[in-house]
């Protein structure tokens, strides 16, 4: 699945040095944004065409441009070349079959191998790449984890549940972890009907999000930003969501629109209280999915945060 953070710990440590965070693209699933603890650096990542093909990427520090660069794919989708906004190359990589580098120049980039179309990534760290659902290691051309796939008995070679692409780089690619595919018209048949269904449900959260924003002022919650009425609608909105499409949808969801708030608080220094409201509220209504709790209770309960004086006496405060 998508990952939201990556910790890094000092060698024998116990608290994360660092903690990187990615947001995603509501529509598509793409990682359009990270950054970081440690750092006031974002990166945020351009795609073009409903095949999610990853063209850019842009560094500011502080609402300032760092650097803008631009990524070059072959065949496969796999990165070859990096060049800055003078059309200077400043990274080449070249491959093997198995994703192996066999040369490369300049400073490295975490997206190489199958990684501009399909969103595979270096790990950074342990020389690994994630392929969306398990972690694969070039080097042996394995999985380091099993296939939940467990293979079919006329395919002998699908019955490795650690093996990359049946031992056949060359004619298949396994982007997501989960199964091979051949020729590139099964690649795109696979990736479009999977952009359509992400879009249908990324518009049904909208839908929701609009019918809840309704609800709020229907069943009289008075204030309006960082008061009960908003904490309510972050609650109500993410329980919903959580019901109706899927955890994973309604966390992605969230957080992509909490990104508007983040980048308003790096660029306008607002303060940061606002984001952690709205996080807890939305944390707090994917708990309750499926139970018989609803926002109201919640806020009943004292177990929204609220920033405003909450009119009425409801929301905890901060």
């Amino acid at each position: 699945g998508k990952r939201l953070a990556i910790e890094r710990y000092a060698s024998g440590g116990l608290v994360p040095v660092d903690t990187r965070y990615f947001i995603y693209d509501a529509l598509r699933c793409n990682n359009v944004y990270e950054f970081s603890t440690s750092t006031t650096t974002i990166n945020r990542y351009i795609y073009i065409n409903p095949g999610n093909e990853l063209v850019a990427k842009i560094s500011t520090l502080s609402a300032n441009l760092l650097s803008l660069s631009y990524y070059h794919s072959d065949s496969l989708g796999s990165v070859s070349l990096v060049t800055n906004n003078t059309g200077s190359v400043v990274n080449t990589y070249n491959y093997d079959a198995f994703g192996n580098i066999l040369n490369s120049t300049g400073k490295g980039d975490a997206y190489k191998f199958i990684g501009t179309i399909y969103g595979v990534e270096d790990d950074g760290m342990s020389g690994l790449y994630h392929m969306n659902n398990r972690y694969y290691d070039a080097s042996t051309g394995r999985f380091v984890s099993r296939d939940i796939v467990r293979g079919f008995v006329n395919d002998p070679l699908s019955l490795n549940r650690y093996v990359y692409c049946k031992n056949n780089p060359v004619m298949y690619i396994d982007p997501e972890g989960l199964s091979w595919y051949g020729d590139l018209s099964v690649v795109s048949e696979y990736v479009t009907e999977n952009v359509t269904n992400y879009i249908n449900k990324f518009q049904r959260a909208e839908e929701i999000g609009i019918q809840v924003r309704e609800g709020a002022f229907d069943i009289g919650l008075s204030g309006s930003w960082m008061g009960p009425q908003d904490a309510w609608r972050h609650a109500e909105w993410n329980r919903r969501m959580t019901e109706e499409l899927g955890l994973s949808i309604a966390i992605i969801t969230s957080y992509g629109y909490e990104l508007k708030t983040i980048l308003e608080t790096f660029e306008n220094q607002k303060p940061i209280q606002n984001i952690l409201m709205d996080l807890h509220n939305n944390r707090e209504g994917r708990r309750i999915a499926g139970t018989t709790a609803t926002a109201n209770d919640l806020l009943k309960g004292n177990q929204l945060r609220t920033i405003n004086p909450p009119c009425g006496g409801k929301g905890g405060t901060y």
